[in-house]
């Protein structure tokens, strides 16, 4: 169904990405009716040329197709409770919020991996992210009154944040350094002679009220340290990488 995506004749590429378009709409369509049946048919009339395409899909295969980001998905929350020096136990209540929550795999596998506790379902998730927004706003703009007098806000990074190693690698959001935005960098000296990535360095990263990023390194043997400030604006994605980003990581979502 993609003949004619790499093509130089731009009639060709432009029929084949009218094609892939309309297979992803009614693809997300069907998708959503699997979150309350077994099954779904995919019919689209001359898709192409004199083809009709009518394909039955199962929830099964769906999920099949889709385990790997499912399972992210436990990983990404165990990251969180993790982050947040939480413990199961201190888990009272789990609201989900977000289109692909109403899959009921991803929903299964959310309950199982909290032994079995209940999800939370009398929270229109909905008008929740809409009362979050509201709030959002008021402050913003400096307005307070008896809903949002005891909430405060505090800015986020979208993207977890990480160091070049010395074989290229990175602690953070992509395997390789070269593949992440970078946002400054700094030389720690008199570091001993050892091989490389052997001598334990200790760095802390810290973003303050400010939105200012704060990065200490220090080298365990020798006690020596050495910091840089990053500004809020300094290394900033466009807005270009950041659809980008986000297209790729809520490749699941509803």
């Amino acid at each position: 169904m993609g003949r004619g995506r790499n093509s130089w004749n731009p009639e060709e590429k432009r029929s084949a990405a009218e094609r892939l378009r309309r297979i992803r709409s009614v693809c997300e369509k069907q998708k959503r009716l699997l979150s309350s049946s077994t099954s779904a048919t995919i019919i689209i009339d001359r898709i192409d040329e004199s083809y009709d395409l009518n394909e039955q899909f199962t929830r099964k295969e769906f999920e099949d197709l889709n385990m790997a980001n499912f399972k992210k998905c436990i990983e990404i929350t165990a990251g969180v409770i993790s982050d947040a020096k939480m413990k199961m136990e201190d888990i009272e209540d789990i609201v989900l919020i977000g289109g692909s929550t109403r899959i009921p795999k991803i929903r299964e596998l959310l309950t199982k991996y909290f032994g079995g506790k209940a999800l939370n379902s009398t929270v229109n998730a909905d008008e929740a992210v809409a009362f979050g927004a509201a709030v959002q706003a008021a402050l913003e703009c400096g307005k307070r009154d008896e809903a949002s007098k005891n909430v405060w806000v505090s800015d986020v990074t979208p993207f977890s944040l990480g160091t070049d190693v010395s074989d290229g690698t990175l602690s953070g959001e992509e395997a390789i350094a070269k593949d992440n935005n970078k946002l400054g960098e700094f030389q720690l000296s008199d570091i001993p002679s050892a091989r490389s990535g052997k001598e334990p360095l200790a760095v802390t990263m810290k973003i303050d009220s400010e939105g200012i990023l704060h990065v200490t390194a220090v080298c365990v043997s020798t006690g020596g340290t050495n910091a840089i400030k990053i500004e809020a604006h300094k290394g900033r994605m466009s807005k270009q990488e950041i659809a980008s980003a986000k297209t790729a990581t809520e490749s699941i979502s509803w």
